[in-house]
Formats: structure tokens, sequence, C-alpha cells
């Protein structure tokens, strides 16, 4: 009818099941410091304890815990108890044993021992690839920089490749080639009036762009390879191309746009003089009306009526006036000079170029093989409505057969690389959106995040799309060589292409803030940044008063007599500039002898020496206090120290460890809530094989007020102790000053070997006498009187041979059973 009590029967042993009186509680205790019951304290000498009197005290004294030393635990122990009560004591016995079979059933069932399959396997590796910071839960610190750098090796690995990409990818040729073709056009600059348009056409383009004859004299003595004499030897048709190197693809395209005669007002002063009036060019007011001078020989219909955009497959052009629409009037020239010379004089006798026309266009590609090179030349004229013409010459010089070469299919190689690694970031951020929801777009990082992978996918969509289109451009024209071959539209796809990858190879070095923000001069810039944001926004309004004040100023005054004020957008650059110090004092001087120097002296004075200097104070006094909190908050276990941590395992395969950088690691990894318990520097000091004492010396002393626990101070201090190599030096811990060479090392490991194994036979026989002893003192133990009717009762109890009490069995005393008397 017993209950049996948990209790060890010895310091440091487990707890056993021992008899007890009927009807007793059940009692968890132990009997002093170290058992497996204990509570360990949060630093020596402190914490609540849960211990067992020793045996021979009083039984049935109900179970309590206090804080004590590690010497001196609270003692459970039992009380009296009236034989009334005894069956309710043994109900409650039971509910407590029950209740405490189900705890131990549910710490043993935990989340490891739900069985899980290779499904199960397969995507928890897959998910742990995808792991960021945003999409684990798991608030540790040494977890988050391991997390962050595979992120960052990742990141790395997509910078790489963008940077192949970048650099083997394009080719300084591209530049040469543009350059050798403006400077062989460099004519149109002398081109100011139409008189001086016609002239270039037919005597400077033409002859330019068609290049039938070699560069010799035509000697009356020696014949050229086709056996003429006394004139320059002419080419063949394969080597009829511009500059020797540039074959012509297709023929050359002339466009102009026109607006008709009501695409401006007359004033009613002079609506009985002008009867003509011919305003800028807008598509509402553009001339669609077909002209026809009569007999024509050279020229194309086309040339003398409106085709729209779709009809011509051309698109928009954005001019210095503005913008263009894609239709108009078009001549074709041939593939030979002669005849593209006789186009050319006949425009000119018609007169195809009036009053009414505001653009015309001369378009033509050029292909070198030798590397591999489009080039797409747009040369445009504008006609404003105020006369004259203004001239432009554009040269896109693109790539558009992208694999050709061994270096092609190199890259090729790296692009498929690209691809994958952009798919993998998509993943990612499908899974960090779906976690976080709409707060993803919150956080500034994931907005960068989705402009490169807009632009990446951009970039391989229009990469397929120009490999697809330009097959499908070059088997007509080549099969028509007298057709023109219209490349505008792809490369000016190509440039934005172009464009957009700069903008992603600008933002993905960018991008790399992000996995170093760990870094603690990162973590101080990013808050300048953050905290000075408002005051710079308000700067920024008052600043554009100002500037917008002086702008309008400035382009009113020199407006009309200097180029750089002739539009407010032009005024404002220019101020802009001036903040620098690229400004034209003596253009601005010569506009005016007397607001040109005082508006300068003015602008200089307030922008550049107050406002300015105001701009840099609010970001100098932001980083000032933002590094004056940053000295007062909790050190953080950072990237730095992670690889410094694995430097110093390095080093301590050799017997050179260091033991300060340990200690700095275990401050900074137990101060993830700005407070270091002496637990907390004991479990991470102690997987260093520090001693109790060297951790407990370093605590004492690096715990000034004696608390317990170190504070921001006090754990800053002694990171800085440690950096100024001031921490415990002449103690316990030191700095390494002697290499220990591997003979010694084994040698102190034996003796430490032997030690142990001496020390070892001695805890045995110390336990086996601590076993005596304890059965010693539990053979008697008497229940003391209580009420008039009580008696004393004295248990017998026998022992086994190997001094273990028997299991106490009722009976009369006979054949070794325990009775009362």
């Amino acid at each position: 009818g017993s209950r049996s009590t948990r209790s060890p029967s010895r310091p440091g042993s487990r707890s056993t099941r021992s008899p007890s009186r009927p009807g007793s509680r059940s009692t968890r205790s132990p009997s002093r410091p170290g058992s497996r019951s204990t509570r360990s304290p949060s630093r020596p000498g402190t914490g609540a304890l849960t211990s067992a009197s020793p045996a021979g005290s009083r039984l049935g004294s109900a179970g309590s815990s206090s804080r004590s030393r590690p010497s001196s635990g609270a003692s459970v122990a039992w009380e009296n108890v009236e034989e009334g009560n005894l069956e309710e004591v043994e109900e409650e016995q039971i509910d407590t044993s029950i209740l405490e079979e189900e705890e131990d059933e549910t710490l043993i069932k935990g989340e490891d021992d739900i069985p899980k399959g290779c499904w199960y396997a397969v995507t928890h590796t897959i998910g742990q690839f995808w792991s960021t910071k945003d999409t684990d839960d798991v608030e540790d610190r040494e977890h988050e920089i391991r997390t962050t750098i595979r992120e960052l090796a990742i990141y790395l690995i997509f910078v790489a490749d963008l940077c192949i990409l970048t650099f083997y990818g394009t080719s300084d040729s591209r530049y040469m080639m543009n350059s050798m073709l403006l400077s062989h056009l460099e004519s149109i600059e002398e081109v100011e009036q139409i008189p001086d348009l016609w002239k270039f056409l037919e005597k400077d383009l033409i002859p330019a762009i068609y290049e039938e004859k070699w560069y010799n004299d035509g000697d009356t003595d020696i014949p050229c390879p086709d056996g003429t004499k006394g004139v320059s030897c002419i080419r063949v048709q394969e080597d009829r191309n511009v500059l020797y190197e540039n074959k012509m693809l297709g023929v050359p395209r002339l466009r102009q746009l026109k607006v008709n005669n009501a695409s401006c007002n007359i004033p009613m002063e002079f609506s009985n003089n002008i009867k003509v009036c011919y305003g800028p060019y807008s598509g509402a007011d553009e001339d669609r009306n077909s002209f026809s001078p009569g007999h024509l020989k050279f020229t194309d219909s086309d040339a003398w009526r409106f085709q729209s955009s779709k009809e011509l497959g051309t698109g928009y052009f954005w001019g210095k006036l503005g913008w263009y629409g894609g239709g108009g009037f078009v001549q074709n020239l041939h593939t030979t000079r002669e005849r593209s010379e006789a186009i050319i004089r006949e425009l000119r006798e018609f007169l195809w170029i009036d009053r009414g026309t505001r653009l015309l266009t001369l378009d033509f590609t050029l292909y070198n093989s030798n590397v591999n090179f489009f080039s797409v030349v747009k040369i445009a004229f504008e006609f404003p409505p105020t006369g004259g013409l203004l001239k432009s010459l554009n040269i896109r010089t693109i790539k558009l057969i992208r694999y050709v070469s061994d270096m092609d299919y190199f890259l090729m190689a790296f692009e498929i690389i690209f691809m994958f690694l952009v798919i993998y970031y998509c993943i990612e951020e499908i899974l960090e959106f779906s976690k976080k929801k709409f707060e993803y777009f919150q956080n500034a990082w994931n907005c960068m995040d989705m402009i490169l992978i807009c632009t990446s996918l951009f970039y391989i969509a229009m990469s397929m799309y120009v490999q697809i289109v330009i097959g499908s451009l070059l088997k007509p024209l080549l099969a028509e060589p007298e057709t023109h071959g219209n490349f505008e539209e792809l490369s000016w796809w190509f440039e934005q292409l172009n464009n957009v990858f700069a903008v992603n190879v600008f933002f993905c070095w960018l991008k790399i803030f992000k996995y170093i923000s760990f870094n603690r001069t990162m973590v101080q810039l990013q808050d300048t940044l953050s905290r000075c944001a408002p005051d710079v926004i308000a700067f920024l309004f008052m600043f554009m008063i100002v500037f917008m004040a002086y702008a309008q100023f400035a382009y009113l005054i020199f407006g009309t007599k200097i180029e750089s004020f002739s539009d407010v957008k032009g005024s404002a650059m220019t101020l802009m500039r001036a903040m620098l110090g690229d400004f034209d004092f003596p253009g601005l001087q010569a506009a005016h002898y007397i607001l040109g120097p005082a508006f300068f002296f003015g602008y200089i004075f307030i922008v550049f020496f107050i406002l300015l200097n105001m701009f840099l104070a609010i970001i100098n006094d932001t980083y000032s206090e933002v590094k004056t909190e940053m000295e007062d908050t909790k050190v953080q276990f950072e990237i730095s120290d992670f690889f410094m941590r694995g430097y110093n395992n390095i080093l301590g395969s050799v017997a050179m460890r260091d033991k300060m950088i340990d200690i700095e690691n275990a401050i900074k990894l137990a101060n993830a809530d700005g407070i270091v318990t002496y637990e907390e520097i004991r479990m991470e000091l102690k997987k260093c094989d520090f001693s109790n004492q060297e951790i407990e010396l370093f605590f004492g002393k690096s715990d000034a007020d004696g608390d317990g626990t170190l504070d921001v101070k006090e754990s800053g201090d002694a990171v800085e102790d440690i950096h100024d190599d001031t921490l415990l030096q002449g103690d316990v811990i030191k700095h390494p000053t002697a290499i220990v060479t591997n003979g010694e090392f084994g040698q102190l490991e034996s003796k430490v070997q032997r030690l142990e194994h001496s020390i070892g036979s001695i805890i045995t026989k110390i336990d086996s006498v601590l076993g005596k002893l304890d059965v010693m003192e539990n053979k008697t133990i008497q229940i003391p009187a209580q009420g008039d009717e009580a008696g004393n009762g004295t248990f017998l109890l026998d022992l086994t041979s190997e001094g273990k009490v028997e299991d106490y069995v009722p009976g009369d005393g006979d054949e070794g059973n325990a009775t009362f008397t």
C-alpha cells in the first residue's frame, strides 16, 4: 500500500524510486548540487536549487524551493501527517504521479520523433537552399550570419557573371567604329541652309557612301587589274564598301515630313498681306496630300505621296525640336553612285523640299564582318519655323548576330548561368512575398530586388527577340539588295536593352550593401542617411525655391543671348554646373555688363557659400550624433567576427589559438538582447574549452557593478579592453607570446590523461563510501508521536550483500522481511 518517492541515493546520482510510508507524497529532490534534478544558478554562488535533506531528517515535510548558494539547497522533507489524512494524501499522490507521467510522455514525443520520409528530406533540403533572413524565423545571430554569408556567396556569383557579360560582351571596336564614321561624315557640320543641304547630299554624302573606285590616280603606263589605264581602278562589287570595310545593307532612304498651310494663325493686321503660314510640326498639322511635278525619270512615286508609319515600318523620331511621326514621303536611293546622284538631282530640281518641310532624314545600315558589328546611321535635318535648319547625326553600333566566334559561345554559357540565377532569385522573392505579403514592399531592399529581377527578365526576353528578328530581316534583304534595310526599330530596342542592362549592373553593385549591412560602419552610414532624410528634404524645398528663382531670372535676362540659357531646362542645368565650378563669367558679362556680374556673384554667394554648406552641415551633425550613439549601443556578432573565429579555429589546430578572440565572440553572441548573463557567457566559452576558473575570472573582472550581468556599457568596455590587450593581462588568460610545439603539447596531453584516470578512481571510491553512509543513515527512521494514542514505530530494513536496502514487504520479521515493532 506504499507509494514510491523520487530521491537520489547520493550526490550526483540519478533519481531513484525508494519505499516510503503509505500515503506519502512523491517528491523530487536532489541531495546536493550537481545532481540531475538541480537547477543551475545564473552565476557561481547564486541560483535557485531544489534538493533533499540528508537521510534521517523528519519525514512528511512539504517540498519547498529557495535560492541558495551551490552548497546549501533548501531541504524538502517529510512533515508530520495525521493518520486521518493518509488516504487524502494518497489520492493526491496518484493524481500527481499521473500528471508527471503525462508530462514525461509529452517531453519524450518531440518534433524530431515524428516519422519523416524521403519527400520531407528532399523538400527540406530544397527549402534550405532558398532560405533567407526574411523567410527564416530563427532569432539567432550566428544562424542569421550564416544565412547572410550563404546569400552573399550566391549573390557574388551573380555579380561575377554580370561582370563577365559586361566586360566581354562589349568591345572597344564599337566606339572606334562610331568615331571613324563620324569623322567620315564630318562635312555635315557645314550645312546651314537648304542649298547647303543639297550640296552636302550630292557632293559629300554620295561619294562618302558609294566608294566605287580605288585610291590610285590612274597612271597611263601602269594598268589596273581589269586592264584599264589613265583612270582610278574600279572596285568590284564585293569591295564597294564604306571606309573599305563596311558593307552597305540594302540602299539608303530619304524621308521627309511636312506641315500644311493652316498650321498657324495669321494676325488680322497681316491677313491681307500674308496668305501662307507654316507653323511648327505636329501630328494634327501633317500635310498628307500627294504632289507630283509631272514626268518622273529617276524618282519613285513614293517620293510624292504620303505613306503612314505602318506602311513604312518606321517609328517615331525624337529630334531637337520635338517628336516626329513615322510616316512621310520617302525615296530610296540606288545601289550605284551614278543612279543615286541622278535621283538627288531630280528631287532638287522638282523642289522636293519646300516651306512646309519640317524634317528630312537619311537612313542606311552598314555591316563590318571583321568585328561583327552593325552600324545603323540616321542623318536628320530639322527645319524650324524660324528658318534655317538643325542637323544631327546618330550612329548606333550594335551586335545583332550574337554567336559567331568561340568567345561568343563562351559568353553564351554565362548567359545560361545568368538565366538560371534569375530564375533562382524569382523563386526566392516569391517565397518571401508569400510569407510577408504586402509588408514585403515596405523594405527598400525588396524593391531593389524587384527592379533587378524585372530588368534581368527584360534583358533575357529582348536577347531572344533580337536573335529571332535579325534572321527574318537579313534573309529578304540579302535576297533583294535594292530594297531598304530597315534596322531602325531593332537597333532602338537593342539600345534600350543596353540601357536596361546598365541599370541592372548599377543596382546589382548597390545591392551588395544589403549583405554587408551587418558591418558596424555600414549600419552607421545607413542610420545617418535615414535620420537626416527629413532635414535634407526640408532643406531641398528651401533650396529649390532659391534655385528656381535664379534659373528663371537667368532665362529671362540671358536667354536671347547665351545658348545655355535659351530655355528654362538649359538654364537650370547651367546653374547646376556653376555650383561645381563650371561657369562662363565672360559670357554673362558680355550679355549684360551690369546684371551679368551682379547675378553671378549673388548666385555664388547665396547658393555656394551658404546653402551648400548648410547641406553639408546637416549631414555632418547627423553623422556625429549617430556615431556617438553607436558607441553606447550593444556590440554585436558581425560577419568579420565569424571569419575571425574560423581563422582562430585554424590556429587552434596548431596550438596557437587566441583566447581573446573567443572571449570577444562570446560576448557578442551572448549580447543579442543587450544583457550578458553568466550562463550565456559560460555556454559560449565552454565550447572553446575554457575552464570554470578562467570564466569566473573574466566575468568577475568585467562585471563592474557586481549584479551578475554585463550591460551594454560593461560589454562594450570588455571588448575595448580586448582590443587594447588589457583584459586579464597578468592573470590566467593571456595572449600567446610563445609558440607551443607539438611535442610539448603531446606531453601535456598525456599528463592530463593520467591525472584524469587517477581522479576517476578516487571518485569511484568516494561514491562507494557515500553510498554506504547513505545506507547507514537510512537504517533507522522514526515517526514522532502525535496525539494521546500515538505510539512509536521503527522500521527494521534488511540489507543486501551489495549494501543496498531490500524492498519493503510487510511481514512478521522472519525470512528477511521487515515489520513494525
